[in-house]
């Protein structure tokens, strides 16, 4: 006797079960956690090395080669997918589908830590990347300025990211396009000759002044204060008084033989909103 000729003799029957069924699935539905942007996990990982003054070809031969002999043992690993540029490799590290990621990059940091011995002098330790999709952005916010554009990434910083930074449940807060304060110092090399100077003399110079450190400690009695000497940069005007050398006797202070200019860093990207320069 088939399932159907049971359904229709015993109607009662049938309809208890669609009703518990409907039962059932009603409270599944109210105990389901709903969430606008669920938090997964993508069996990737990236490796990011950087080698300052290297070209492609030196960073595929003494970088991204040794890298992926290295990593190429990893368990679970699926593929590997490399970019060699000037300057630096990216790696690509594709695992199968159920890989516990934590453990993979455990994996993989041990064999970074190992293989870190066998890269070039001047080449930066390597750096694991993983990534979700709690990571991706879910809110932009497009901001101008005229007047204070160049302090635009202070007020940002002060007003803006660092309150929504203070807020339960924010990941975190970034700024792209933020045009950043670079002070550029135009020596000219006749009066550097004519004082017997060099660059380098004058960056020892400029390196040991922008500095803050501690000076040991004050006793008064049964307590102990320390002492710090503040010595970093508080404005581009100070950068001009600093004494660089001496000639005849006399101070050669910074203004005398360079140009200091407080000004912005040069960028590879502006961002543009509606056509005028922009923070996003």
């Amino acid at each position: 006797m088939s399932i159907y000729s049971n359904a229709v003799r015993r109607p009662l029957t049938t309809i208890l079960i669609f009703i518990a069924l409907v039962t059932m699935g009603l409270y599944s539905l109210t105990r389901l956690s709903i969430d606008l942007f669920p938090e997964m996990e993508f069996p990737f990982l990236t490796v990011f090395t950087s080698y300052p003054g290297a070209s492609a070809a030196d960073i595929e031969t003494n970088v991204t080669n040794t890298l992926e002999n290295s990593l190429g043992t990893i368990s679970n690993l699926k593929s590997i997918n490399s970019t060699s540029s000037d300057n630096s490799s990216i790696m690509f590290l594709e695992f199968e589908w159920g890989t516990n990621t934590d453990e993979a990059a455990n994996e993989v940091r041990d064999n970074l830590d190992f293989i870190e011995r066998f890269l070039p002098e001047d080449c930066e330790d390597p750096t694991l990347l993983k990534f979700n999709s709690s990571m991706m952005p879910i809110l932009f916010y497009a901001i101008t300025a005229e007047e204070s554009y160049a302090g635009l990434e202070k007020i940002l910083d002060e007003k803006i990211v660092n309150p929504l930074n203070r807020i339960e449940g924010v990941g975190s807060v970034g700024l792209a396009g933020a045009p950043g304060r670079e002070i550029y110092i135009n020596v000219d090399p006749i009066k550097m000759e004519a004082y017997n100077l060099s660059v380098e003399q004058i960056g020892n110079v400029l390196r040991a002044e922008n500095m803050n450190m501690p000076a040991g400690y004050l006793e008064m009695g049964s307590l102990d204060y320390p002492l710090r000497v503040q010595g970093e940069f508080a404005s581009s005007d100070r950068i001009k008084e600093i004494v660089v050398g001496s000639f005849n006797g006399n101070n050669i202070y910074l203004k005398d033989i360079a140009e200091v200019i407080d000004s912005q860093r040069e960028s590879k990207a502006d961002e543009r909103i509606n056509g005028e320069l922009g923070v996003r």
